[in-house]
């Protein structure tokens, strides 16, 4: 329930904290001066700037804006711009959301190519805010605008999230010839209407989608209507999510909701937003490519072959994902759903003989990524699990794999991770812990290794140093590394005020990590594609579509490779190449067209399928193919992917084109693939 006065909204959930004496002294000292009373919190006349063939204007106080560009309109619709507040009560911080245009002030203002709205002095818990948020719609070049947010008079923490601008549709436009463009996992396109899969699609409305997750690889989205659409990138988005809605004629309509940096705005956010003509997904992508070169964050694999020589040793390699030891404590989620505890995949030396047979069977290179290798096994007692599994062979049969694999041309790397700070830990300090802005840890108890708390990311150096430094001292000779999760999740803010880490420096501070690592010689990898760290990897695990359940299951939307049209030349991506459907790969696909058809990496054989009850004919069969699909990312692996298109009404026939003229086309019915 909400009383309001003119110019003010205050919700009653606290009213009782309050004697009525307070409530008067706060409503008359909270009532607007004659000179800023409006006609309601919404109208005003609008504003109107124009430049070339593009036309803006703000047509309310709660940030309507309209675009006509080329003579096309767009307009705001769906959820409205506010302002979420973080506000103290019984010690605890609770959140409390205003439109814009609560302000008791509120100011517009124009220039030759700007309109500037300034908003200030918000009633806030039974008090006024000085805060001023000043709100600017840029108008550039054919059709872009720029959207941004600034403060002044931040003290405290007073700022949770703010949503703006409001998300853009066509005025008047055709459902059938409409679909929005969607960053979650490597991209898709939700047709207005689109009715496969649809209640995944609409859990995409239910929460704010945090960039540099899953849930949205990139800081992306868009919208195409007939001949026009716009693309929309968030120029840094280490505190961005994405909200999205549904309209009347179900279209998926987005727009960034951007969290505080420890309680304040702290920075200029901006939002660059291309409106234009003949405009696809392919268009949108590169836009966002676009900005990403231009902040120095788009590295080539070229360039991180010129830092470190070794990456070169993934150019067209098969990738075997390999598991030593799993460890499913009592307490952790999965023992309780799997009733799996303690399971010996293969020791060192029982490697050692399968990756022979491999050798022998035609399997000259490869890069091993080694799960479960620790003192416990797989995800447990992180940040440190040193030394090497007692019952897989400790150091002494960890080194001979090393030194083995080295001899037959296999990079030997490691999975490892520095988030997960387990509570059982030998260097498990309570202080060195994530908190939240009410001085909470971050608990999951889910995975293997159990209850954990997070760790700053500020302070993982040292224990990354440790465990290469004590590795090199007892001679096991690693190629590359895995830091698990960090490149598929958010900077982690931290409120303990000894540190006040921001999601900035928390991003920063996993950087140097791979860059010393880098620096040793070693190949870098991470989980996923997350935008904000491809710079700093060499390899990521995964970058599949989103289907549900993510394991096997149908695709959510029409599937297209919007995040590999960014980075496909920056980074190696290795798929699942065996049979159909499985993780992230659309029921009824072959993964290894999907492989081919955006020139990547091939996932061989690994301990979790039945190699070792393949037969010798049958794993030579497998190897070949594996190495055939290889052959295609030697082809194409430092080229921008340039285009994908569909060639057939069904979507089942697919092409992509890279910056060097090879084209690949492959067709999902017929299982067939060309490389021209």
């Amino acid at each position: 329930m909400f009383i309001s006065t003119e110019n003010l909204c205050i919700t009653t959930k606290s009213l009782h904290l309050l004697n009525f004496r307070e409530i008067n002294i706060f409503f008359n000292k909270t009532k607007p001066k004659k000179t800023l009373m409006r006609k309601g919190i919404f109208a005003m006349k609008t504003i109107q700037i124009s430049n070339n063939n593009t036309v803006l204007k703000l047509l309310n106080n709660n940030l309507k804006y309209e675009v006509i560009h080329d003579g096309f309109s767009w307009i705001g619709q769906g959820r409205k711009p506010f302002v979420s507040f973080n506000v103290k009560m019984f010690g605890k911080y609770l959140s409390y959301r205003l439109p814009f245009s609560c302000a008791l002030s509120v100011k517009h203002k124009t220039t030759k190519n700007k309109i500037i709205s300034e908003y200030s002095n918000f009633p806030v818990g039974f008090r006024i805010l000085p805060l001023k948020l000043k709100v600017t719609a840029e108008l550039l070049d054919d059709g872009r605008i720029d959207f941004s947010v600034e403060s002044e008079n931040e003290n405290g923490m007073d700022i949770k999230a703010f949503f703006f601008p409001q998300p853009f549709n066509a005025k008047k436009y055709d459902p059938n010839e409409s679909y929005s463009v969607d960053p979650i996992r490597q991209g898709t396109l939700i047709y207005d209407n689109w009715q496969d899969n649809r209640k995944a699609i609409t859990l995409l409305t239910l929460y704010s989608r945090k960039i540099n997750t899953g849930d949205a690889y990139l800081g992306l989205w868009g919208r195409v209507c007939g001949n026009h659409g716009f693309s929309a990138v968030i120029d840094d988005s280490n505190d961005c999510t994405l909200l999205s809605c549904y309209n009347k004629k179900q279209a998926l309509l987005t727009s960034p909701k951007w969290c505080s940096q420890l309680g304040k705005v702290g920075y200029k956010r901006i939002l660059h937003m291309h409106f234009m003509r003949d405009c696809d997904y392919v268009k949108i992508a590169k836009d966002f490519r676009k900005n990403e070169e231009k902040h120095g964050r788009l590295v080539t694999i070229d360039e991180k072959i010129k830092a470190n020589p070794n990456v070169k040793k993934l150019i067209g390699a098969p990738i075997i994902h390999w598991r030593i030891m799993e460890n499913n404590v009592p307490e952790s989620g999965i023992y309780k759903k799997t009733n799996i505890g303690e399971v010996m995949h293969n020791t060192f030396e029982e490697t050692i003989e399968k990756f022979s047979r491999y050798k022998k069977l035609g399997l000259d290179r490869a890069y091993v990524h080694t799960d479960g290798w620790g003192k416990r096994g797989y995800d447990n007692l992180h940040p440190y699990i040193l030394p090497p599994n007692p019952k897989a062979g400790g150091y002494e049969g960890m080194k001979k794999l090393a030194d083995y694999c080295d001899a037959i041309g296999y990079e030997f790397g490691l999975h490892d991770q520095y988030r997960d700070y387990y509570l059982d830990s030998e260097v498990y300090d309570p202080d060195k812990c994530v908190c939240n802005i009410n001085m909470n840890k971050e608990y999951c108890d889910y995975w293997a290794g159990g209850p954990h708390n997070y760790l700053d990311s500020t302070l993982a150096k040292p224990f990354v140093e440790r465990t290469y430094r004590e590795l090199e001292e007892h001679g096991v000779k690693i190629k590359g590394t895995y830091l698990d999760v960090w490149g598929i999740m958010w900077g982690d803010e931290n409120y303990n005020p000894k540190y006040m880490t921001t999601r900035h420096q928390s991003i920063a501070a996993r950087g140097e990590c791979f860059d010393m690592l880098r620096n040793q010689g070693l190949i870098v990898s991470s989980e996923e594609i997350g935008c904000n760290m491809v710079q700093y990897l060499d390899l990521v695990h995964h970058a599949p579509y989103a289907v549900t359940p993510q394991d096997g299951g149908p695709a959510v939307g029409v599937p297209v490779p919007l995040t590999n049209l960014v980075y496909h030349d920056c980074v190696f991506v290795p798929w699942h190449t065996e049979g159909k459907g499985g993780w992230g790969i659309p029921d009824g696909d072959a993964g290894k067209l999907h492989c081919i058809l955006n020139g990547q990496s091939p996932y061989f054989n690994n301990s979790m399928a039945a190699s070792g009850e393949q037969s010798d004919e049958e794993l030579k069969q497998r190897i070949a193919e594996t190495l055939e699909i290889a052959k295609v990312n030697e082809l194409v692996y430092n080229a921008e992917m340039v285009n994908h298109k569909f060639l057939d009404k069904n979507r089942r026939i697919q092409q992509t084109e890279f910056s060097n003229g090879v084209k690949i086309t492959v067709d999902f019915d017929k299982d067939t693939y060309k490389v021209e």
